[in-house]
């Protein structure tokens, strides 16, 4: 099959893209199949207190692997590119369904992402290669389209599939699809490198040493530790260092990761800060909605996941909108005002509405479904723009530094409402676990917030404590009486019924299991209500900094020059 034509006087026809669309939609998924599944997960192999680390050991590496795969496809012939690293993503995979412990999956997440990366920025690199700008809307649309039910669709699978199955069915699900399409991606055209054949390994380093210590800051920082402690200060001075370091190699090699002289290009400048704030709050809408809605609306993981549905038509629906507009006009720049103008608004009415009160559910998925909408409007404009102004030999180079700064901003967004997360949590629960349960003996940290069959089951664990001192004490043991007069949850009758002394009213034991029943259930709701309540506000942050990011996209929208769109490939 042949590329696209060049001669002005024959209509271009583009070859069929389905294995391109097929493992975009693959690798968006595996960013967020597993948001409602991370409770379940974290439970069976131990999770600790990172809930967002599996998602963060996932981004990070995407982030990193996409530069480096659309430099690969200037260096080398883009279908063996994009083959190769589907393979590597597809044995990521099966890595991952095959985790014996936290640890193993973190470490084959890290390598699944980084196949994910270079499979997204490569894939994405041949579609412009074949694709003439003026036919960009329409595919960008499809694009988008596809992108944002991947990753709103993939909790929902996520959830069914947990609630079912087992959470390795999330990544044993991928593996049949990246088979097949890898097979039909060697079906595509054949087209030549048009760049050199050097891959900037300093470049790739510093870039490292640029993402890893500044994901780490905003994981750690206020959280674990403090923001003024020599760790964190020493990974933000790492993070500087690397980037100037970054921004002065790249400037001398034949064949950069990425030339910082095009950032001098209007275009291309604000079309990244606009990209990057863009991504860092479109995830953390798909990744967090659905833990309020487990652990404030009591929904079970596939409810939380098909809470996404109204994020998937709205998003659907901006996106098709969008890239009809632009196909129609060849035109992007309002577009990018109005959607991140309106997901700005619309991210900061969440947020007050979450502070006030735990809002009605038709209330919060309207919200939501007007946010997606907002985010279609504008979340390809920038790819759009970029590429309109790029020669055909740096499209590898810029195509995939637009979606690293993508990454980049979606995995440092995610880890740092993490850490406001545990804020969150660390300040309204553990004084509370402290009183109510540690004179019983039970031990439940804050690090088990998300394993919701733990709190579900926490009536139980308070009940059976009460009952076997309730009996040692009616055996006449002291401590054990000791035991139960210090905890906070007994009312002053019922200690004074159970004095070791001998003299116990006739209907003690139905007293006690009647009243040690009411006060099982009293605590547990106690627990889960400050839970709730950290948890809703944790929520209202995440919208807050959403929002934030908006508008700073809005204000990059707002100076972005807008160029006619051309028709033909450069």
């Amino acid at each position: 099959m042949a590329p696209p034509s060049n001669d002005p006087g024959s209509p271009a026809r583009l070859p069929n893209l389905t294995p391109l669309y097929l493992v975009l939609g693959l690798t968006t998924m595996a960013s967020t199949i597993l948001a409602t599944a991370l409770p379940t997960l974290s439970g069976e192999l131990g999770g600790g207190r990172d809930y967002t680390a599996v998602v963060t050991a996932f981004m990070l590496p995407k982030a990193l692997a996409t530069p480096i795969g659309g430099r690969l496809v200037d260096s080398f012939p883009p279908r063996l590119v994009v083959a190769l690293t589907c393979l590597l993503y597809l044995l990521g995979t099966m890595g991952c369904a095959m985790s014996g412990s936290m640890n193993q999956l973190l470490m084959f997440r890290a390598l699944q992402g980084l196949g994910a990366g270079a499979l997204l920025a490569s894939a994405y690199t041949f579609m412009d290669l074949l694709v003439p700008p003026r036919q960009q809307g329409q595919v960008q649309a499809r694009v988008a389209i596809i992108l944002g039910l991947s990753a709103a669709i993939a909790p929902v699978v996520g959830g069914l599939l947990t609630e079912h199955l087992g959470w390795r069915w999330c990544f044993y699900l991928n593996i049949p699809p990246l088979a097949l399409g890898w097979v039909s991606i060697l079906r595509l055209p054949n087209l030549q490198p048009r760049g050199g054949g050097v891959l900037d390994g300093m470049g790739i380093l510093l870039l490292a040493g640029i993402a890893f210590p500044l994901l780490m800051a905003l994981s750690w920082g206020g959280s674990r530790m403090p923001w003024t402690s020599p760790l964190i200060v020493g990974l933000l001075v790492t993070t500087l260092l690397a980037a100037f370091g970054f921004y002065w190699a790249e400037r001398t090699p034949a064949e950069p990761l990425f030339d910082p002289r095009m950032l001098h290009q209007p275009i291309i400048g604000w079309s990244f800060l606009a990209a990057f704030c863009v991504g860092g709050s479109f995830l953390n809408t798909v990744i967090y909605a659905p833990l309020y809605m487990s652990i404030v609306k009591g929904s079970s993981p596939f409810e939380a996941g098909l809470s996404l549905l109204p994020f998937i038509i709205g998003n659907i629906i901006g996106a098709v909108i969008a890239g009809n507009l632009i196909t129609k006009h060849a035109r992007y720049r309002k577009l990018g005002l109005w959607g991140t103008g309106l997901a700005a608004l619309t991210s900061f009415l969440t947020m007050g509405l979450l502070l006030v009160q735990d809002p009605p559910l038709l209330v919060l998925l309207s919200m939501e479904a007007l946010l997606a909408f907002a985010y279609g409007l504008c979340t390809e404009v920038y790819s759009v723009a970029v590429q309109n102004v790029t020669p055909i030999e740096r499209q590898g180079m810029t195509g995939s530094a637009l979606e690293f700064v993508r990454q980049l901003g979606a995995a440092l967004g995610i880890a740092l409402v993490g850490s406001f997360l545990l804020l969150s949590l660390d300040d309204h629960l553990p004084d509370l676990l402290k009183k109510r349960l540690s004179p019983l003996g039970i031990e439940l940290k804050v690090t088990q917030f998300e394993d919701q069959a733990m709190i579900e089951g926490l009536r139980d664990q308070i009940l059976t404590s009460l009952r076997k001192d309730a009996e040692a004490c009616l055996k006449g043991d002291h401590v054990a009486y000791e035991r139960l007069n210090r905890s906070p949850i007994l009312s002053p009758a019922l200690k004074r019924d159970l004095q070791p002394d001998g003299h116990y009213p006739k209907n003690i034991v139905k007293r006690l299991d009647s009243a040690m029943e009411q006060v099982a259930t009293s605590t547990q709701q106690e627990i889960w209500g400050a839970l709730s309540q950290a948890v809703r506000r944790a929520q209202a942050l995440v919208s807050g900094l959403c929002g934030m990011l908006c508008l700073v996209a809005f204000y990059a929208s707002w100076k972005l020059p807008e160029k006619e769109l051309r028709d033909l490939v450069l």
